[in-house]
């Protein structure tokens, strides 16, 4: 891995940590600039711009994963709540629905979109594109390699060991990202359609 590939993420990370730490105002909207920007320090910018043209394979794929979600997601999730956390289920109002839509709306621009050129747009597919060989099954090693950062930057930046658990739903973006001849616009829209259904779910908790 190259020196400035370590420190651009070093720098994202810190950088993360500092505006969380301090409660930065804006950096809801600081921290997305930053990983929208950062790559291009490292990147010829149309080498990175084509991350972001519709894919010319990966729809099929694409497909599976959301209808994936959308059936199986649900009853885990409630299996989840209300077997081990003793949540109950409730029907939300109307307005509940529409917020949990415009949070996930707002969360596809600043986390979605974002973190994806970033993490699978510049540095899985740009900065460790060598490194395409297998590692476990069908995991290639920069996959494996962007995805442990993945980790690794939420648990930094969060202090919550447990955000170091996004490792595993970054596996699946970067899976998708490659079947999709490096375009991000499938992981991006997988990303944003997951914390869709999440907030949705949330909202029939009482």
């Amino acid at each position: 891995m190259q020196i400035k590939t370590v420190v651009i993420w070093t720098a994202m990370t810190g950088s993360a940590l500092a505006m969380n730490l301090a409660r930065f105002e804006f950096r809801h909207l600081a921290f997305p600039l930053l990983l929208l920007l950062l790559p291009f320090l490292a990147a010829p910018a149309r080498l990175l711009t084509e991350r972001l043209a519709w894919p010319p394979r990966g729809i099929r794929e694409l497909l599976l994963l959301l209808t994936a979600i959308v059936v199986f997601f649900p009853p885990g999730f409630f299996f989840y709540h209300l077997a081990w956390l003793d949540h109950a289920v409730a029907m939300p109002a109307a307005a509940a629905l529409v917020d949990a839509a415009l949070k996930s709306l707002m969360l596809a621009l600043t986390a979605a979109v974002p973190e994806e050129f970033f993490f699978r747009g510049w540095l899985q597919e740009t900065a460790l594109a060598r490194h395409d060989k297998p590692a476990i099954l069908f995991i290639t090693r920069k996959n494996l390699f962007s995805s442990a950062l993945f980790g690794l930057a939420h648990g930094i930046a969060f202090l919550n060991p447990l955000s170091a658990a996004t490792f595993f739903p970054s596996l699946l973006f970067g899976w998708l990202t490659e079947r999709s001849g490096g375009s991000i616009v499938p992981a991006v829209i997988l990303h944003a359609v997951s914390n869709l259904v999440l907030f949705l779910l949330l909202a029939f908790l009482a």
